[in-house]
């Protein structure tokens, strides 16, 4: 018997340590201070029917960057630790990506490139033109129409 407890120690040692490193992780993640941000983006008029909505911090150090999916009716609601859990109230640059196909590759291996829905310039942080101020309100409403 003495031979079978020595050969399960490791493996209940395993599993305990699987137990509390999973207890760990599910721990919920909170975005402390966050302000609940969320609107619509248009592009051209008409909601965008898919697509990401990026914050990234104007200042390093004055929030965290937040993101959002955005559904068929262009809605978004941000979201820093977890999604919908809001912003940090800053300054931000803001983007906005959609695409139309995924990336693929040719019949030889070539990289296809995915096809954006709207001008690549909203992709980037430097170009898209797009700013948002998170106020320390209870909540805020910002859209965007993308032309």
């Amino acid at each position: 018997m003495t031979r079978h407890s020595t050969r399960l120690t490791p493996v209940l040692t395993l599993v305990a340590l699987s137990y509390f490193t999973l207890a760990g992780c599910s721990q919920p993640v909170s975005n402390p201070g966050g302000v609940s941000v969320s609107g619509v983006v248009t592009f051209e008029g008409k909601p965008l029917a898919k697509g990401t909505i990026t914050f990234v911090p104007e200042t390093p150090g004055t929030g965290g960057t937040a993101t959002g999916s955005i559904s068929s009716s262009g809605y978004y609601s941000l979201g820093t630790a977890q999604a919908g859990d809001g912003a940090i109230p800053a300054r931000y640059k803001v983007t906005v990506v959609s695409l139309d196909s995924e990336a693929t590759m040719d019949e030889k291996g070539k990289p296809i490139p995915a096809k954006s829905a709207i001008p690549a310039k909203f992709g980037n942080a430097a170009t898209s033109g797009l700013t948002a101020t998170v106020e320390k309100s209870g909540s805020q409403t910002l859209n965007f129409d993308l032309k």
